[in-house]
């Protein structure tokens, strides 16, 4: 794990890490959650990235990807959809790049929808990077 200056140039620098596998990024047990590794993200899509590990939901839904401009996804979370409610995105590419949200997300009819999912280069240009999104819910 490294971290970078606004040029790309690798940093001294703390960092955290955190592991999923089921469970939701807070490390609670909060009544929804799901998570979505973005692993294609020059892929039209829908696509439901695989394989099942990085595509996780404690409703059983299967999240969705579509891809919503140069460096932008549109990511769907079916059936855990409930306020309140929390996103956190990560860039999952090796170098220098981050990836933030747009917008806020929303929820609707049991299902949260993130858009947009933004990924950029240290120049501030955007890139197609891969990306996890998490979704919690608070309750």
């Amino acid at each position: 794990m490294r971290c970078y200056d606004a040029l790309g140039a690798p940093q001294p620098s703390g960092w955290s890490l955190t592991y999923q596998s089921g469970r939701a990024i807070t490390g609670a047990a909060p009544k929804l959650h799901a998570y979505t590794l973005n692993n294609q993200p020059l892929v039209a899509g829908p696509y439901a990235p695989a394989p099942p590990g990085v595509n996780f939901s404690s409703a059983g839904g299967v999240s969705t990807v579509t891809r919503a401009g140069l460096a932008q996804s549109l990511i769907r979370f079916p059936l855990v959809g409930l306020k309140p409610d929390t996103v956190l995105v990560t860039a999952m590419d090796p170098g220098a790049k981050v990836c933030n949200l747009n917008t806020v997300w929303a929820t609707s009819g049991g299902s949260a929808m993130v858009r947009d999912v933004n990924c950029y280069l240290p120049s501030g240009a955007m890139d197609p990077t891969q990306s996890l999104v998490s979704y919690d819910t608070n309750s």
